[in-house]
């Protein structure tokens, strides 16, 4: 599937709550104007929340497991499962830019806290140093980078788009 289809289903400028509908000429004018489209459609929600689900299953055993003994690292578990699972519910509710900006965050912060346990080590432990080749990390970093490109993917078209509808009212007011 190419990124150019993340975009499939319209949704306003103007109106960052809705994501399927098209609207007007926010100033107004729906005579001769044209819908626009808002990127963040059903199908790049549905990729992101499911990778979102993803991760954050996947770091539930690590939660429990590092409760006990690195009670840090174990809560930091638990406040991803939360944060992921409720970025995903918000994404398949509604496609607000902050929520896309909030997963894309999630997912590159969790991505780079991987490559650091993994090379360096975390405070308090350095089992994970060198394990770069662990299923369960391996699932979480791929769902990761599936969250970090489709945000990225839709948070620079959203600015684009904005870009270009901005220009255009202008243009139209001159």
């Amino acid at each position: 599937m190419a990124l150019h289809t993340l975009d499939a289903a319209p949704t306003t400028i103007d109106h960052p709550s809705t994501d399927d509908a098209t609207s007007h000429d926010p100033a107004g004018s729906t005579a001769g104007s044209t819908p626009v489209r808002r990127p963040g459609g059903r199908i790049a929600r549905g990729v992101a929340a499911a990778a979102l689900g993803v991760a954050a299953v996947a770091h539930m055993p690590v939660a429990i497991e590092h409760l006990a003994h690195l009670p840090y690292l174990g809560w930091s578990f638990v406040a991803f499962v939360v944060i992921a699972a409720t970025l995903a519910g918000s994404l398949l509710v509604e496609s607000r830019t902050v929520v896309w900006a909030a997963a894309l965050l999630l997912a590159a912060g969790a991505l780079a806290l991987y490559a650091v346990s993994r090379q360096w080590g975390l405070p308090g432990t350095d089992d994970d140093i060198g394990d770069w080749a662990n299923t369960a990390g391996l699932v979480c970093a791929a769902a990761e980078t599936v969250v970090v490109l489709v945000a990225a993917t839709v948070l620079v078209r959203r600015a684009r788009a904005s870009r270009q509808h901005h220009e255009a009212t202008a243009a139209v007011r001159v």
